[in-house]
């Protein structure tokens, strides 16, 4: 099932991915950002005229929000690409750039499927103001000790050491290891060094930034 799947044609789920996050954000806007929910979510830290300056903003900017909606996977999926690729050709693994940028986006995908909680929950559950998406699992690590008895400097690494994380990991692992039968210890060995080094640089950095 797995190999059928690393089959299919990169643009279809690369259109997927990205026709996925458009409706996403769409219903973040819709849902999320409503009157409604900014009020009753700012209206103890901001003026009346504050928030609604905020929302004038929102709204003016709604074609730049969805823009960068769509950029944001493309970057990420590129950089991810570059960095197994680079790793790749340093170790002499026999895979070309497009068979890694087609396992990279197919395997992206898991993080597509990471939407649907938040999705679901502003859909079908009344959301009041913001912090009613804690109570939308998200199956991290900070949900798991919980955010309010862990250091700020650690919570966003918490939250994305998540078991979609996780799931992205073996996927990259697994779609390499039919590419080029080096075995999965190998392949997941190169994932580290490459992706799992620069995503805790990332952590890192944004944490250090966080404290700032």
């Amino acid at each position: 099932m797995l190999k059928k799947y690393f089959q299919l044609n990169t643009w279809v789920i690369l259109s997927l991915i990205l026709m996925t996050e458009l409706i996403y954000n769409i219903v973040i806007k819709t849902y999320l950002f409503s009157d409604k929910v900014v009020y009753n979510s700012l209206a103890e830290q901001l003026t009346l005229e504050q928030i609604n300056t905020a929302l004038v903003g929102i709204r003016s900017n709604t074609v730049l929000i969805f823009f960068l909606a769509l950029l944001q996977p493309l970057a990420e999926i590129g950089l991810i690409t570059v960095c197994i690729a680079v790793g790749t050709l340093l170790f002499k693994y026999n895979v070309t750039f497009k068979q890694v940028f087609g396992v990279v986006v197919k395997s992206f995908f898991i993080f597509t499927l990471s939407r649907l909680p938040i999705f679901v929950g502003l859909v079908f559950f009344d959301v009041e103001k913001f912090g009613d998406l804690n109570y939308i699992p998200q199956f991290s690590l900070a949900e798991w000790f919980g955010e309010t008895s862990i250091p700020p400097w650690s919570l966003y690494p918490m939250q994305l050491l998540n078991i979609f994380q996780l799931g992205f990991i073996l996927l990259l692992t697994a779609g390499f290891n039919l590419l080029d039968h080096r075995g999965f210890g190998k392949w997941f060995v190169l994932t580290l060094c490459t992706y799992g080094v620069g995503l805790a640089i990332m952590v890192i950095l944004t944490g250090f930034f966080i404290t700032l």
